[in-house]
């Protein structure tokens, strides 16, 4: 967006809110106090009612504090999610919705696996040449395996 802007090419910038420009407050703050306005480029932010073509606006005079708390809030928020998806590790609970290769799910509780017996017998035998750290096209020939 920005090469386009530096080129002449965009007259305005619309966005749902502040936070949909950046999450960096400081890098925000450049964009809608200098280069925006270098290039002639109005922002608009539409649900932070924040304009550039009025600058005497109460809404402009916060978007820097805005800028900043969503900073925060994108750091916070994922902090808060590496903390859960950490403690549904440590209690054993299944961290992604797709199943891995060689286990389908439990039909009577969907976050137990099960293992795949016809997955199995492929994942066994190509296993001794996993483990060695042999490449995929080596291991089909090496192996004895024609097709995975």
């Amino acid at each position: 967006m920005l090469v386009e802007i530096e080129a002449g090419r965009v007259g305005i910038v619309i966005t749902k809110d502040l936070s949909r420009l950046g999450r960096n407050s400081a890098l925000t703050g450049l964009y809608t106090n200098f280069t925006f306005p270098q290039y002639g480029v109005r922002y608009i932010a539409i649900n932070d009612n924040y304009d550039t073509i009025d600058p005497n606006s109460v809404n402009n005079d916060f978007a820097g504090i805005k800028n900043w708390f969503n900073e925060f809030y994108a750091r916070d928020t994922s902090r808060k999610i590496r903390a859960v998806q950490k403690a549904k590790g440590e209690r054993g609970v299944p961290l992604t919705v797709n199943v891995p290769y060689g286990y389908v799910k439990d039909p009577e509780n969907p976050k137990h696996w099960l293992v795949d017996p016809e997955a199995a017998a492929i994942v066994s035998a190509s296993s001794p040449c996993a483990w060695r750290d042999v490449a995929r096209p080596k291991l089909q020939t090496n192996c004895g395996w024609t097709k995975f």
